[in-house]
This record gives structure tokens, C-alpha cells and sequence, in this order.
């Protein structure tokens, strides 16, 4: 939109429109917008680890600038605010991180957590030697909040919410194995191209050497519904 007004009044106050003449301003304007919304994208993150964490009154006066700065749109002033806000919430997300993780491994109870391919194989060996369906929980790390042991973070609402869901069905089926791998970086990222895992969380029902089923952004119900079809056959 500030692009599109810049151009429409230049074009108004200048006999000669010279698009090619603009293009080094459009081209700051544009990344200064970028960073903006960057620095918003990070305000909102930082202020989610203000809230957990409840012990960071510099963090959120720093916050208080980076939103006034962000309103204003003045580039300098949001460099140096943003600047200031991850200063203090750097050290918090460690702590965020621990704390996260500790709430989802309760809300997951009996399903274990697989952070490389050599566990999710174990997981798959072990359940083939027992002769246990073995359920795999797959969820993606992203850029926001915290979560996963390897430091990558995930959407924390939508994850602990999906954790106290298949905790309680592995409460609940004790008959069945169950585990969550962590799609983060490096070997568990590669794993998930071989998986052909794209959306999540995905399911996937190994059983008998083979995967025997796969549910993509599923509910409750139907990874009951799957893991009582398989057991059924």
C-alpha cells in the first residue's frame, strides 16, 4: 500500500514518470516494510515468553517501545527497539523452552518422545518384536514459541493441546505403542522428506513390519477409529 502511494504521487508531481529511476527506493521500502513485519512477528513471540514466564518487567517496557515504533513505522527507531527487546528476552527462552517441554512430556504420559531416526526405528523394532500396533505422532517444530529438545520451537497452544490428546489415548489403549517424533532440523527433517510427511500432525500406523495406515491433521476419534479397524483385521 505505501509503494502504491508513493508511485501514484510521484507520478502526480512529476511530468516524467521513471519507474527504472525509483526502483533503488522501492527496493529500501520494500525491505524496510519486510523488517517491520519481522519485527512484528517477533514482538508477538517475545510477548508470548513475557506472559509464560511472568518475571520480565524490562522485556516488557522494552516490548511497550518496539510497539510504538513498529505504529510509527520509522525503521531506526524499530532497529534499535527490537534490539533492546531481544536483549531481554534472549535469556528467556531457555527457561521457556525447559518448561514447555516439561508440559508436554506430562500431557503425553505413556507416549514416548523419538528425536532421531535410529529411536523411531528402535520404536518400530520393538513393537514389531512384541507384535504391538505402533502409532508414530509427528509434529513439525516452527518459529514460534518453544518446545522441542533440540531447541527448535513449536506453536505452543496447538502442540500441548495435540500432546494431551494422544497422551490420553496411549493412557488409554495401553495395548498399543505410541510415540511423537519431533520434525525439527537435520537427521529428523530428512527422515520426514523419506516419511513424505508435509502436513501436520500426521499419523502414522505401523504394524507388522509396514505401515498400515496414515491420517493427516486427524482427530481423536479417528486415530481411535483407525487403531481399533487395524486391531479389528
Amino acid at each position: 500500500e505505501g509503494l502504491a502511494t508513493f508511485i501514484h504521487q510521484h507520478m502526480t508531481t512529476s511530468p516524467k514518470f521513471d519507474l527504472e529511476a525509483l526502483l533503488p527506493t522501492l527496493r529500501q521500502e520494500d525491505a524496510e516494510m519486510a523488517r517491520i513485519q519481522e519485527a512484528e512477528r517477533l514482538a508477538f513471540t517475545y510477548g508470548i515468553l513475557m506472559e509464560a514466564t511472568e518475571e520480565a518487567p524490562e522485556l516488557r517496557r522494552a516490548l511497550h517501545t518496539l510497539e510504538d515504533a513498529i505504529e510509527a513505522k520509522n525503521i531506526a527507531r524499530v532497529e534499535e527497539a527490537l534490539a533492546e527487546a531481544t536483549r531481554h528476552a534472549t535469556p528467556l527462552e531457555a527457561k521457556y523452552r525447559e518448561m514447555m517441554l516439561r508440559k508436554s512430556i506430562e500431557a503425553l504420559g505413556p507416549c514416548k518422545r523419538v528425536a532421531s531416526p535410529q529411536e523411531l526405528q528402535t520404536a518400530k523394532e520393538e513393537a514389531d518384536r512384541d507384535q504391538r500396533l505402533l502409532v508414530i505422532y509427528a509434529m513439525k517444530a516452527s518459529p514460534h514459541t518453544a518446545g522441542c529438545e533440540c531447541g527448535c520451537r513449536e506453536d505452543t497452544a496447538d502442540t500441548l493441546s495435540m500432546d494431551e490428546v494422544f497422551g490420553e489415548l496411549a493412557r488409554s489403549m495401553s495395548h498399543v505403542a505410541f510415540v511423537k517424533a519431533d520434525i525439527c532440523t537435520g537427521e529428523m527433517e530428512t527422515l520426514a522428506g523419506q516419511l513424505g510427511l508435509e502436513e501436520y500432525p500426521s499419523f502414522i500406523f505401523w504394524h507388522r513390519g509396514a505401515e498400515a495406515r496414515r491420517i493427516v491433521i486427524g482427530s481423536a476419534q479417528e486415530v481411535r477409529a483407525a487403531i481399533e479397524a487395524i486391531l479389528a483385521a
